[in-house]
C-alpha cells in the first residue's frame, strides 16, 4: 500500500466517509500507480477508435481505461456494480460482491494535449 494511499484513507475516514467507499477510492487512487508505469512503456499513437464524445483515442487513454475497469473488477469486495467511463460508448457491468456502487471515470484526462 502506498504513502498515498495510507493518507488517503485516513483522510476520509477523518471525514466520516465509510469503510467500504473508503476502500474503493483508495483503490482507485492507487491504480494510478499501474497507470504511471503504464504511460512509461506504452505507445502514445492514436489507437484508431473513438470515444462516446467523438474523440479520437490515444493507445494511452485505452490503455488506462483498461487498468482501470479490470483492478475494479478483480477485487471482489467493494461492491462494484457498474462501471461508466468516458472511453466507453456503453456502461459495464461488473457485478462484484453486492453490486452497490456505480464508478465512472474519465481514465487519463488531458492526454491529448
Amino acid at each position: 500500500m502506498s504513502k498515498l494511499s495510507i493518507n488517503l484513507r485516513a483522510h476520509l475516514s477523518n471525514s466520516g466517509v465509510e469503510e467500504i467507499l473508503r476502500r474503493l477510492i483508495a483503490h482507485l487512487a492507487d491504480s494510478a500507480k499501474y497507470i504511471s508505469f503504464a504511460l512509461g512503456e506504452a505507445n502514445r499513437k492514436l489507437s484508431g477508435t473513438f470515444n462516446r464524445s467523438g474523440d479520437e483515442q490515444l493507445e494511452l487513454d485505452v490503455l488506462s481505461d483498461d487498468i482501470l475497469r479490470e483492478r475494479l473488477a478483480q477485487e471482489t469486495s467493494f461492491g462494484v456494480d457498474e462501471f461508466a467511463s468516458e472511453e466507453q460508448n456503453f456502461i459495464k457491468d461488473i457485478k462484484t460482491h453486492g453490486g452497490r456502487y456505480s464508478v465512472a471515470v474519465d481514465p487519463l484526462d488531458g492526454s491529448s494535449l
